[in-house]
């Protein structure tokens, strides 16, 4: 559902009225007089928050398509046709840490189109590959801080998506037929010791892997069946059998594939690749669905898109060949902000391949452009959400956050909204939410709460849909904002 923007203005000064009045003592009712210009904030801070930012660009240049990135810490990972990075040979893969670039064991012979990260940290890189290192390694490799080594005997073709599930397993997908030696059509599981089949897998290659948070398996592809359902571009592995989910992606056209998903806060699926119709759905190279049906997303966009990625706001990032939603400039990487699809900027020059994010929340961006806003980019930039400042060395200490700070997502809200509190130090909390009437609609915590993350759900499903303001108090600081929910 659509929220005019005139509708939200409105709610946005009514909810600055009812804080002058709450500031002032006054009953929430609402005059003129309760309103003066001081009191009003920056409305385009709220509604086009991602105006104010820019693009930098850190690192030193790559010379080729970075294809897949992953991130460990303030470790940034890439892969992808490069050969060199800052003028090292690295050879298709490299590490960028204390502001530079450096090789890993030597690189491969051949592309990385894949790469995740184990819950022990170490890397695991999937492409076209036959050599990581000194070692024989065919077409997936694991990286262990030192040197490369094989996994489990590898494959016999092309690794093209690699994901970490939460039970620690590591899935791929490709156009292999085998792994470990062992059948395995298009999509394999590592335990950790060896390869085994994921059911009968499927017809076609896998190019996209997700995990929900209750370990369910999702794939897409260009395939058309999954074990034995009929199941166009996309399908669920419940751990026992594959389902269809809907009718898929474009039913008549085989080999379109879904090249991106992403799992919402909320746990609806978003699905991005090439295609225009997501079961009975119109939907412009991507698509949501919400446990039961496909849905689109606004107006989609007007080319392919090859990455998905999510913030700890619950903002999603897109990344492809495509440079409009319905006549709106957004060239090549934009962000769906729940109610629009929105340019980050002027956009990048060409085809983006990955995307990533930082802990301190700076989105890099991976790609064949060689340009990003105005600036000189090979390859590889970052969006600088935070501050819209000159750049700063990717994952600096210096941009986490050390005041107490909550965050909002998904913006807007449905069923459930999670905040997200991140305290320095254990601290009193008391979070009051309000609505545009002034009244109390929720005490989600009143306690003590100790350092670090802690977060709060609220559901909001039989909410009206609205603006509503919350009231956040830290022993003696305070921070407030507002919750965006539609129904």
């Amino acid at each position: 559902m659509a929220i005019p923007r005139v509708a939200i203005l409105i709610a946005i000064l009514s909810i600055v009225m009812f804080r002058s009045a709450q500031a002032t003592g006054a009953d929430p009712t609402y005059s003129p007089s309760h309103f003066a210009a001081r009191d009003v904030p920056a409305l385009s801070t709220v509604l086009d928050r991602f105006d104010n930012t820019s693009w930098t660009n850190p690192f030193s240049s790559l010379d080729g398509d970075v294809m897949t990135m992953a991130t460990h810490g303030d470790i940034l990972y890439a892969g992808g046709f490069f050969k060199t990075a800052g003028g090292r040979v690295v050879n298709h893969i490299a590490v960028w840490k204390d502001n530079g670039w450096s090789s890993m064991g030597g690189g491969m012979d051949h592309v990385v189109y894949a790469l995740a990260v184990g819950r022990d940290g170490m890397l695991y890189a999937g492409g076209t590959f036959s050599r990581a290192g000194d070692h024989d390694a065919a077409f997936i490799a694991r990286w262990d801080g030192t040197v490369w080594e094989e996994v489990g005997g590898g494959m016999n073709s092309i690794v093209q998506a690699l994901h970490v599930a939460p039970d620690g397993s590591l899935y791929a997908g490709g156009g292999f037929t085998s792994a470990g030696g062992r059948d395995a059509r298009f999509i394999a599981r590592w335990d950790g010791d060896r390869w085994s089949n994921v059911g009968l897998g499927m017809n076609h290659n896998v190019t996209s892997l997700v995990t929900s948070r209750d370990g369910t398996l999702y794939a897409g592809g260009g395939f058309t069946t999954a074990g034995s359902a009929a199941a166009y571009q996309i399908a669920r592995w419940d751990g026992f059998e594959w389902h269809a989910m809907g009718s898929g992606m474009n039913l008549a056209w085989f080999g379109r594939p879904v090249w991106a998903l992403a799992i919402a806060p909320n746990g609806d699926l978003f699905a991005g690749g090439n295609f225009d119709l997501a079961g009975h759905a119109t939907a412009a190279n991507i698509a949501r669905w919400d446990g039961n049906r496909w849905n689109r997303v606004g107006d989609g966009l007007d080319g392919n898109v090859h990455a998905l990625l999510f913030d700890d706001e619950g903002r999603l990032y897109a990344g492809g060949y495509f440079e409009t939603s319905v006549g709106t400039p957004i060239k090549h990487v934009g962000v769906w902000d729940g109610m629009h699809w929105r340019a980050l900027g002027s956009g990048v020059g060409d085809l983006v391949h990955a995307l990533a994010i930082s802990p301190s929340g700076v989105l890099h961006v991976g790609g064949a452009f060689l340009s990003a806003g105005d600036l000189h980019a090979s390859h590889l930039a970052c969006w600088n959400t935070l501050d819209g400042a000159s750049a700063v060395p990717v994952f600096s200490p210096d941009r986490m956050e050390k005041r107490p700070a909550i965050r909002v997502f998904p913006i807007p809200s449905d069923r459930v909204t999670t905040l997200r509190v991140n305290l320095s130090k254990a601290a009193h909390v008391r979070i009051r939410i309000y609505d545009a009437a002034g009244r109390i609609v929720r005490t989600p915590i009143n306690e003590l709460v100790p350092a670090g993350i802690t977060n709060i759900e609220i559901t909001t499903e039989r909410w009206p849909t609205g603006l509503y303001l919350y009231d956040a108090h830290f022993d003696e600081s305070r921070h407030s904002g507002v919750i965006l929910h539609v129904r």
